[in-house]
């Protein structure tokens, strides 16, 4: 259903994923790999077919009654669905992220990416946002 750039960096703990197995939830059986749910290709046709939408709202519910994680956004439920097998890798050399906290990053690996990520908590449209000039050529003011 989803396809997303790799990482070795498992959001969700054994704990958690355990509780929410014995709770119903469709736990993917690898945590790893696991992915950065900031970019991701997903089909909305298996999407729907699959109610993904029911099974995070079920994640969510047991979280915020167990505070099986405190933070983490929408990056722990997605992990729980589609870590390991559950998802179709992306070739990591199309992206550079980073981009909203290492200010070490090259603007020539930036303007080599096809996708930019801005993760962290400098993102370009806040005042203190870094590497704004890349992002102000797609910026949409409604």
């Amino acid at each position: 259903a989803i396809a997303a750039f790799p990482r070795n960096k498992p959001e969700v703990t054994k704990k958690a994923r355990a509780t929410l197995e014995a709770r119903g939830v469709d736990v993917s059986p690898r945590p790893s790999p696991s992915f950065n749910a900031g970019i991701m290709i997903f089909s909305l046709r298996l999407w729907r077919d699959r109610k993904v939408d029911d099974q995070i709202r079920q994640i969510c519910e047991i979280n915020d009654n167990l505070s099986l994680w405190p933070r983490r956004g929408s990056q722990p439920p997605l992990q729980v669905l589609f870590s390991g097998d559950r998802f179709q890798s992306l070739d990591v050399e199309l992206k550079v992220d980073g981009l909203g906290w290492d200010g070490s990053v090259r603007p020539s690996a930036i303007k080599r990416a096809t996708f930019l990520h801005w993760n962290g908590e400098l993102k370009p449209w806040r005042k203190d946002g870094m590497f704004k000039k890349y992002w102000e050529k797609y910026r949409y003011d409604a």
